[in-house]
């Protein structure tokens, strides 16, 4: 409408529809607080922690708070310097931003937010300063918790969802740290974070070729101590259009694989420290982020042992540079293979983003809009999972789950309820689910969903492979 896409709307109606969508943003912005606020405090918000400079977290930061400041006539000062964090870039950004946006709303105009950072010892001190109206002693803690505000009045004139701070927390308790506030009134606050800093002898930082952004081209990961042969398959690779990320030893391959998901991991065998290529493989089956990647072991001498059962196509060094190029084909086209997942759900448009994102992991995928299409299409299709709503326009799930149990070829297909509903213990029950595969749709996004499907399908298809159930 406010596009004009429906015909002219006039002067009263256009005032009309920037106010519902500037509430609709609001209120899209205040479920994704409270979303946030949820699954950090419940641990269920993966960190991808990394080594992050605060130099570099500076700059963005920077670009993020200035507009902001610049409107409200604030002078804005972030002086951190060369200090490396083993952190979560992303949520450090979301931290920081909360601070200096709280710190911002309550300064007066010409005043000045200063943020800094010192090394105290093995930890980051940062600092967070306003030259606002302060906090009264007895809110310091409280205002930590959630849709707390220091007046009453503040959330109608400055705005925000009072959860800002409570996110903050959450990410700095994540990252085994401590946040706390200084005040005195009608003089400042000053918000404290303190931060794990990096160690000396922490993970080096990786090399990267290709855009590890981009969409395009499968990313694959190069794990072996010798600096030459990365740098001479990295070549190959590249040229080949896919994106490389290299690794010198098994512990540095578990926490890239952990981070990027690459789509297929050359791996070493005979690698020095505490992970060589057998026990780097076992790390990566057990992990269930990494279970399901494709590995191809690549090794310069037959060591004269047998390799174990199921264990990961081996290749020769020196690498040929076509028999790698189909190795890792091969790896792709069958990741995946043969797992067919169902999703049975009403609501198309979340249907799709499940698909969408269950294809990024190369596994095939159906839909099933009501509970007889999902009796007629697991006859067809035998999935190898079925994710299941339980709220359907023609019946319920628990009917789609009975009819399952009932027959023979379908009765221990896996399944995994994926609903709106909280349920209660004789629901629980009458599913006979175990409760890690029992997932709230306001508590589980579907990306994340999504991340343990292709997990279990990953620990399905290694079981089988190795003649397990």
């Amino acid at each position: 409408l406010a596009n004009g896409m429906l015909g002219e709307v006039g002067d009263r109606g256009k005032r009309m529809l920037d106010v519902a969508i500037s509430n609709t943003d609001r209120l899209v912005r205040l479920i994704n607080d409270i979303l946030d606020v949820e699954r950090i405090e419940s641990g269920s918000v993966p960190m991808s922690k990394q080594r992050i400079r605060l130099s570099e977290i500076e700059r963005h930061v920077d670009g993020l708070m200035r507009p902001l400041a610049e409107r409200a006539n604030v002078n804005l000062s972030i002086t951190t310097g060369d200090i490396d964090l083993n952190a979560d870039e992303d949520r450090i950004v979301q931290m920081l931003t909360n601070l200096i946006s709280n710190a911002i709303k309550f300064s007066p105009p010409g005043s000045t937010v200063r943020v800094t950072a010192d090394r105290e010892g093995e930890d980051v001190h940062l600092r967070i300063v306003d030259e606002g109206r302060g906090i009264p002693a007895d809110m310091l803690e409280t205002v930590f918790a959630r849709f707390q505000q220091v007046d009453a009045s503040d959330s109608r004139e400055k705005g925000g969802s009072g959860l800002g701070l409570a996110i903050s927390r959450g990410i700095v308790e994540q990252h085994g740290g401590r946040i706390w506030v200084e005040s005195e009134l009608h003089k400042g606050s000053t918000f404290h974070v303190l931060l794990p800093s990096l160690r000396e002898q922490a993970v080096p930082t990786p090399l990267i070729l290709g855009d590890i952004a981009s969409s395009e081209g499968p990313l694959v990961l190069v794990c072996d101590d010798d600096a030459d042969v990365r740098t001479v398959l990295s070549a190959i690779l590249v040229e080949r259009g896919y994106r490389v990320i290299t690794a010198e030893n098994g512990l540095m391959a578990l926490e890239l694989a952990a981070i990027h998901r690459p789509a297929v991991i050359l791996l070493d065998l005979l690698m020095p420290g505490e992970y060589d290529g057998w026990r780097t493989v076992g790390a990566l089956k057990d992990k269930p982020e990494t279970s399901d990647i494709p590995i191809l072991i690549i090794s310069g001498s037959d060591d004269g042992t047998k390799d174990p059962d199921g264990s990961p196509a081996r290749m020769r060094k020196p690498l040929e540079e076509v028999s790698l190029v189909r190795a890792i084909e091969r790896a792709l086209q069958q990741w995946g293979s043969g797992a067919t997942i169902l999703v049975v759900e009403d609501d198309d448009d979340l249907a799709r983003i499940l698909i969408e994102f269950l294809q990024t992991h190369g596994l095939a995928a159906a839909h099933a809009r009501d509970g007889r299409e999902a009796v007629r299409m697991s006859q067809q299709l035998q999935p190898s999972l079925i994710i299941l709503d339980l709220m359907l326009p023609d019946t319920d799930g628990f009917a789609v789950v009975d009819w399952l149990r009932q027959h023979d070829r379908l009765r221990d297909v896996a399944i995994m309820v994926y609903t709106a509903r909280d349920l209660d213990e004789e629901q629980r029950a009458r599913l006979g689910l175990a409760p890690e595969l029992l997932f709230t749709k306001s508590r589980m996004p579907p990306e994340e969903l999504v991340d343990r499907v292709a997990a279990m399908v990953g620990r399905m298809t290694w079981g089988n492979d190795k003649g397990g159930s």
